[in-house]
């Protein structure tokens, strides 16, 4: 049940292009217009019913690669459980979590404050240097955006990227269409296409600056990771840089990952972690209390190595 993967020779699956996601891209627009004038929780509700019953509409092929690789990370996760049913209530809260995301971004734009994704009360942005770690959430990129939303605005922030890749499956394909990224968003974003970004990074840290970084990427570097993530019975290898950021004289760490409080209600916490280990204990229990928001799945088996990666985005270019 390993999905099949790039024939480049990378480890991350590609597929064709879903008519209907072809379809709502065009949509998308026209939602942007309409959602910040609509009242936010119904609106933000009737949406994320037709996604999430309608995964073909956000990319979501449900006999695609991205579906298969999710089921064996549940078989390799939870052994024991009905995969079945722990995949068929993933796709309905990725596609719940895609709404919100849509609402959300309709708003942000507009410069209008979502009530449905609110700070928690014990929300802390740490001072100094730091390394504010993610996972891949369903409703991705909106934990990251309202961190930076929270923080004061002369905070200096680098965000590591993995670019859209032709014919890969990719949630941001449907909200990202028709936007036009900020301007304070697209000079943070740094994309892990270029060689140097581990140097640029480490150099930003020393500066007394901001990296994000999601912890859960499916590309491995050359060097094997020290750490990883406990899935169940499963282990995520975490992304590596994170050890080197890490060793930089001054530098916290900490981790932002959002809870539900209610059928479209969410509260994002970000707390500081004394080492890298912590990072993986506090990412696995997120997991664990909340398997289906974690987009993550797919990544126990999807893996790519990071250099072939940026190999096969050039050749593409």
């Amino acid at each position: 049940m390993i999905p099949d993967t790039d024939p480049a020779g990378g480890g991350v699956p590609s597929r064709a292009r879903p008519k209907a996601l072809k379809l709502t891209q065009r949509l998308v627009p026209l939602g942007r217009n309409m959602l910040p004038l609509l009242p936010e929780r119904p609106s933000r509700f009737v949406l994320g019913e037709v996604l999430g019953r309608r995964p073909r509409l956000w990319g979501l092929s449900v006999g695609g690669e991205r579906v298969r690789g999710a089921r064996r990370g549940f078989e390799l996760a939870f052994p024991e459980e009905d995969v079945d049913a722990l995949l068929d209530n993933w796709v309905l809260e990725r596609g719940r979590g895609m709404a919100t995301t849509v609402s959300y971004l309709a708003r942000w734009i507009r410069g209008r404050r979502s009530r449905l994704v609110q700070p928690g009360p014990e929300h802390r942005f740490p001072r100094g240097p730091s390394v504010v770690a993610f996972l891949h959430y369903s409703i991705d990129p909106i934990v990251q955006l309202a961190c930076i939303a929270a923080a004061e605005e002369e905070l200096s922030i680098r965000w590591p990227t993995y670019p859209m890749q032709s014919g890969v499956e990719d949630d941001r394909e449907l909200w990202l269409a028709g936007n036009e990224i900020p301007t304070r968003i697209e000079q943070a974003l740094l994309p892990i296409t270029d060689p140097s970004w581990v140097a640029v990074a480490c150099d930003h840290l020393r500066g007394g600056g901001t990296v994000f970084i999601s912890i859960d990427a499916p590309f491995d570097a050359n060097r094997r990771a020290g750490s990883s993530i406990q899935v169940g019975r499963a282990r995520l290898p975490m992304s590596p840089s994170v050890e080197l950021f890490a060793k930089i004289e001054g530098v916290q760490l900490a981790l932002a990952w959002p809870r539900p409080t209610g059928r479209s209600r969410w509260v994002f916490d970000l707390k500081p972690v004394d080492d890298v280990d912590g990072l993986g204990r506090q990412a696995g229990a997120w997991i664990q209390a909340h398997y289906q928001h974690w987009a993550g799945w797919p990544y126990l088996v999807w893996r790519e190595n990071a250099a072939a990666m940026r190999e096969n985005v050039k050749a593409l270019e």
